[in-house]
């Protein structure tokens, strides 16, 4: 991650929660899907600039979602266009699907759970714990993920030789 993705990243976390923490969570999650895409799939991703998701902006395609709990709340979503999620999953389990069906469904799921496991991983290692629901799979074109009041959603672009994703991370502080 350069200087300006740092910078973007300081610029897009939410005031509620420690800098600090955001930006070990981005950091985290973004070489956890790094690791993952190249490790599993064999891909080279390219990391684009994070960037704060306006409010009611619609996505596309395959979404794997995971829940957050601990010092803060919030989801993980990873999103494939169709494109993308077939190309991703076929060089993940060796196959050549052509249609999202209940084997790339489970496949976008299984990449979300190791890329979550892999930041988990990760940020234990930096003081933080945190648990994570199990992956759930939403399909479709111009739906709307509500992260919920009061947080921002950080999306990290990135790139591979099937097209572009995107993840995106909301978290809020859990008041108690």
């Amino acid at each position: 991650m350069d200087t300006d993705q740092r910078r973007a990243i300081m610029g897009a976390v939410s005031a509620g929660v420690s800098k600090a923490v955001n930006v070990d969570i981005i950091q985290c999650f973004a070489a956890a899907t790094v690791s993952t895409f190249e490790q599993m799939c064999s891909l080279q991703l390219q990391t684009r600039k994070p960037y704060i998701k306006k409010v009611g902006s619609s996505v596309w395609g395959v979404s794997g979602v995971m829940g957050i709990t601990g010092d803060v709340s919030g989801v993980v979503v990873l999103t494939l266009p169709e494109k993308t999620a077939l190309g991703g999953v076929n060089a993940f389990v060796g196959e050549s699907f052509t249609k999202v069906d209940a084997s790339v469904i489970d496949g976008v799921k299984e990449l979300t759970n190791i890329i979550v496991g892999t930041a988990k991983a990760k940020l234990s290692e930096r003081g933080h714990e945190y648990n994570f629901s199990l992956p759930k799979v939403v399909i479709g074109h111009n739906y709307i993920t509500n992260q919920g009041e009061d947080s921002n959603v950080i999306v990290i672009p990135f790139a591979c030789k099937f097209g572009e994703f995107i993840l995106d991370i909301s978290i809020k502080p859990n008041r108690g």
